[in-house]
């Protein structure tokens, strides 16, 4: 999400927005440090930080539990749609 956005979403959906406000920036500024913000830090460090956070993400969705993985074979109620 832009940060020039956050007023807007604020003000449709304000606890949604106190929650996990600061989460979405997080995502927004991945990477970014204070010595990059003060122009310490060149581009290519910020970049390079970036990337090594996305590849750990990924790293750990392609870890994550499936829906398939959700179904014990032990006892075969299925816990995705149960019935």
């Amino acid at each position: 999400m832009k940060v020039r956005h956050m007023p807007a979403a604020f003000r449709h959906s304000p606890l949604f927005v106190l929650r996990n406000g600061r989460r979405m920036l997080a995502h927004t500024f991945a990477g970014t440090s204070l010595r990059s913000l003060v122009g310490l830090e060149n581009d290519r460090a910020v970049f390079n930080r970036f990337r090594e956070q996305r590849r750990r993400d990924r790293e750990y969705f392609a870890n994550a539990p499936t829906r398939e993985n959700l179904v014990n074979p032990a006892n075969p109620v299925n816990l995705v749609n149960p019935v």
